[in-house]
């Protein structure tokens, strides 16, 4: 009986030294935090570091989780890179999608977790304005996390422009007279180029169709209450062949050159005008040497007036078979809870990453934010609050119409494909997509 008390003695003696050592071990694993992967595409390096920047205050707020950031190549290189660890199930929680028009093929394909509930659970709608949340909806669902407002603007030189006394058009008529004198003294009078990027001609497209047509038609149109061949877009069409036509648009060279070449053509002023987006007030500075420039919405071609076409360009797509939903839930809902350290970083990060928050007001830019960067950050903010914009081809447009619209146009332009027979093409198109529910809420324009 003692040899037997003696080896239970033991026993529990080992037990309990072994749990003593596991202890700790067991601590670490149950504090060791969640970690979460977000995919992004390749961007400038003061952009990437502000991000982490920013994603180590959440990391340093709490202890359960921690979001890391991967950086996976540019353009299709990073569309393939994503859609590779998705399929073979990679460790990927969240990815950047090219805004809400690129989601529905994705939400088609079970990759995208709703958020609806998140969205209810957070209150998100008292915290993004309403067309952010309305535009990534897709057949009554939430699919995706709304970033980056964006708009077409003109970027002119002014001082060319002052020393000839021009004023910076604002009606068809004022822009048709000013690239008449642009190319009179042997310039050129707006810069694009498209090498390389075929979506660029939907930036044409969107300041066309809302800039001639007007908001109030292309809502008509993608609400379904009259068809893209409609008159209002066939005069928005045949204005931008009629610029192309004349030598305009980069004197017919747009489809041989990048967007970096355009740029750089504008900069050495050999082009007067430039059609861009916002994103660009972050390179434009590189490019401008010698001379000073501004900015402006595009001209209005038809329209009651200038109508600035907004979009969100980044849209954070969350995997449906991510492990962590909760977590990932968590991380994005704090870049909502403090509007004034969302401007911050938006700001500082090169406009890679920023919010369409209510409360991101301008008041809120830092110091030291370029005077152009933050006029357009003010311009953006009060199209949003005020709900007097235009739409853009990359949040509103379904699917299947956008791509056939950018992809098709240069045959328009090049005379190789009539206007009509253009427009009843995408007619067709649009009318499957919005019986299919594929056509994004669109909000209705501001009276």
């Amino acid at each position: 009986m003692t040899t037997k008390n003696t080896w239970l003695k033991a026993v529990l003696c080992l037990a309990a030294l072994l749990a003593m050592a596991l202890a700790p071990i067991a601590a670490h694993a149950a504090s060791a935090p969640v970690k979460i992967k977000f995919w992004i595409e390749q961007t400038q390096d003061i952009a990437m570091q502000k991000m982490v920047e920013w994603f180590d205050l959440f990391n340093a707020s709490q202890n359960e989780v921690r979001v890391e950031i991967r950086s996976a190549g540019e353009g299709d290189e990073y569309l393939q890179s994503v859609r590779a660890a998705l399929a073979s199930g990679s460790d990927i929680d969240m990815w950047r999608l090219f805004g809400p028009s690129t989601m529905p093929p994705f939400a088609d394909a079970g990759l995208l977790l709703d958020l609806t509930p998140y969205a209810a659970k957070y209150n998100w709608k008292d915290r993004f304005f309403s067309y952010a949340l309305e535009s990534h909806s897709y057949k009554g669902k939430l699919m995706a996390f709304p970033a980056n407002p964006e708009t077409l603007l003109l970027y002119y030189n002014k001082t060319e422009f002052d020393k000839r006394g021009w004023k910076v058009p604002t009606t068809w008529e004022e822009l048709c007279a000013t690239c008449e004198n642009i190319q009179k003294i042997g310039r050129i009078p707006i810069a694009f180029g498209v090498r390389g990027f075929t979506p660029a001609n939907e930036w044409w497209l969107s300041v066309v169709f809302n800039s001639a047509a007007g908001p109030e038609n292309v809502y008509k149109a993608l609400t379904g209450q009259i068809p893209w061949t409609a008159q209002p877009f066939v005069d928005s069409i045949a204005k931008l062949k009629y610029m192309w036509d004349k030598g305009w648009i980069m004197n017919k060279q747009m489809y041989d050159v990048t967007s970096d070449d355009a740029v750089a053509v504008w900069g050495t002023q050999k082009a007067l005008m430039m059609m861009d987006g916002s994103w660009g007030v972050k390179y434009a500075p590189l490019y401008a040497k010698g001379f000073d420039w501004a900015l402006a919405p595009f001209p209005a071609m038809g329209a009651a007036s200038p109508t600035l076409p907004l979009a969100l360009g980044f849209s954070v797509g969350v995997n449906a078979k991510t492990k962590h939903p909760d977590a990932v839930a968590k991380f994005l809902n704090w870049l909502t809870e403090n509007p004034k350290t969302a401007v911050e970083y938006g700001i500082n990060s090169n406009l890679e990453f920023w919010l369409p928050l209510k409360k991101a007001a301008p008041d809120y830019l830092p110091a030291t934010t370029a005077p152009k960067t933050a006029d357009m950050y003010r311009t953006i903010y009060e199209a949003q609050s005020s709900g007097k914009y235009g739409y853009a081809t990359w949040t509103f447009w379904s699917p299947g119409t956008q791509l056939y619209m950018y992809e098709k146009l240069p045959r328009v332009l090049l005379g190789l494909m009539s206007i009509e027979d253009y427009l009843k093409e995408a007619q067709s198109i649009f009318t499957q997509e919005l019986a299919a529910g594929k056509v994004p809420p669109v909000p209705a324009p501001a009276k």
